[in-house]
């Protein structure tokens, strides 16, 4: 009979102060006198459901301490996260401090019930009033502290319960729903801007990061069964390693990083432009998805596909950036940081990583070297046609001389004729842009009879070049794949010049 009288107030209190808008304060405290005795209850019999009816009543005591404006009856800046946050941490502070199986017995269930009660919170605080600005500073920063307690809550249970699900809670709290209360953030921390990415980019990126870690971690190796639900059975999505939290961590970086790849870049470009920040959250992400490709590198071939897009983000952003930074921008001054950008990586990867991890090689240097080695050859055909577009040498020798290098470099390791090629071309269109001044397609300003004395000494070279590689066998195969289109390109070059010769005479 007591017990049933208990329920029945808690009930008549609520419709109470609904019905006559009695003062809060003193529904709350009410409340509170039946947690009290539904605990003292609990004390006698031993009985878990006491203890959940108390905690419940001291959840329904929220709304009534200023969480809800009761009041007003609406949910305007309602703020019962951060109430449930502190009614949490108090029970988290309780079990530490009696000891006894009723409350050791309900701790995962009642966390769960107030993770539970946030997400609904934080859903109609979302939902019905993502506009809305909190007139009252506290009750504006409990909107964002409150969150960010509950996730801390929410690990905690998920620790206890080994369920997977109160991660996914703190996932739909804090990554999904906290960044829709754009209103209050930007009421209450306008200097730091809101809505560029560049915070979600961190944020994925250190969730990465932090799952490397937490992969590592012995303690999360073979974990007990941990608590039961109402005492007795296990929850639901039951991890006893690493995933029970590493999962939700990647699930969270995935979703970040994207957002800012799709939405946070095209909101931004419809509205006001790329701006800087958003441009360097566009280039972390591609810190985020080369680090998800090692992450998931057992899966072999299909892992660098993250240092691809790793880098594609990452070249974007770096785009974006020197477009807002510079006040002239050059196509080919930002080519050149770029393959500079990445010509710096690949010696990372290639001599830094490899000597320490194995997985190095094939995850990060080889897709690397591939994207460096195409590049390389794409910016020279670019090259090849702005010169004869009417580009001058002197502005991009600072590239064509990078992309020389490349060629040398890739021609010598891969042993292909192309990279010997199109050094030729290159030189060759240098030659002729240095030999023919003025403005305006260089085939315009093509003059046969100025250009037969660099034609000349550029044959006499390559010739001498061969001939010296006669006596020396071991050097000729070693740069066989290069001079070959050199001396075939000479040879080119002699009958053209004799044809014209002939015409000419």
């Amino acid at each position: 009979m007591k017990m049933s009288i208990l329920a029945l107030s808690t009930v008549v209190t609520v419709l109470t102060q609904w019905h006559f808008h009695s003062a809060p304060l003193k529904t709350a405290l009410i409340l509170f006198a039946i947690a009290i005795l539904f605990a003292d209850q609990a004390k006698r019999d031993g009985k878990l459901r006491w203890v959940h009816s108390s905690m419940i009543a001291l959840a329904l005591a929220l709304p009534y301490l200023g969480c809800v404006d009761v009041e007003g009856r609406t949910f305007q800046g309602n703020t019962m996260v951060f109430g449930l946050s502190i009614l949490s941490f108090f029970w988290l502070m309780l079990n530490r401090i009696v000891d006894r199986p009723t409350v050791r017995n309900a701790r995962s269930t009642v966390l769960w019930l107030y993770g539970g009660l946030g997400v609904v919170s934080m859903i109609l605080r979302v939902v019905f009033e993502r506009n809305a600005v909190v007139p009252i500073p506290f009750q504006g920063y409990a909107d964002f502290i409150g969150p960010f307690m509950m996730t801390l809550v929410l690990i905690i249970t998920a620790y206890h319960s080994r369920s997977i699900v109160p991660s996914i809670m703190a996932v739909l709290i804090v990554v999904i729903l906290f960044p829709e209360l754009k209103a209050n953030f930007q009421a209450t921390f306008d200097q730091m801007g809101w809505g560029s990415g560049f915070g979600s980019a961190t944020w994925s990126a250190l969730l990465v990061i932090s799952s490397f870690a937490l992969r590592e971690w012995k303690f999360l190796k073979n974990l007990s069964d941990g608590d039961k639900f109402m005492g007795t059975d296990s929850f639901p999505l039951r991890r006893n390693d690493h995933t029970l939290f590493t999962w939700t961590m990647i699930g969270s970086a995935i979703y970040l990083g994207a957002k800012v790849n799709t939405w946070n870049l095209i909101h931004n470009t419809s509205i006001h432009g790329i701006r800087l920040k958003t441009s360097l959250a566009i280039a972390l992400t591609g810190v985020t998805w080369t680090l998800l490709g090692v992450y998931f590198r057992d899966l072999k071939k299909k892992t660098q596909l993250g240092t691809y897009l790793g880098w594609t983000c990452y070249f974007v952003g770096l785009s974006m950036a020197y477009d807002n930074l510079s006040p002239d921008p050059k196509w080919y001054e930002l080519t050149l940081i770029g393959g500079l950008s990445l010509q710096l990586m690949y010696f990372v990867y290639r001599f830094v990583l490899e000597p320490r991890r194995t997985w190095a090689a094939s995850q990060l240097t080889a897709p690397t070297k591939t994207i460096l080695q195409y590049l390389s050859f794409l910016a020279c055909a670019f090259c090849i046609s702005s010169i004869f577009n009417g580009e001058t040498v002197k502005p991009i020798s600072y590239l064509v001389s990078f992309l020389a290098i490349q060629l040398v470099w890739d021609g010598l390791r891969n042993k292909q004729d192309r990279y010997g090629l199109m050094l030729y071309v290159l030189s060759l269109s240098v030659l002729l842009e240095i030999s023919s001044p003025g403005s305006g397609p260089l085939l315009n300003r093509f003059r046969y009879t100025g250009l037969i004395n660099p034609f000349l000494i550029f044959v006499l070279v390559i010739q001498a070049l061969h001939l010296y590689l006669e006596t020396n066998d071991a050097m000729y195969k070693k740069i066989k794949s290069l001079i070959r289109p050199f001396h075939s390109g000479a040879t080119v070059l002699i009958i053209f010049s004799g044809c014209f010769s002939f015409l000419d005479f």
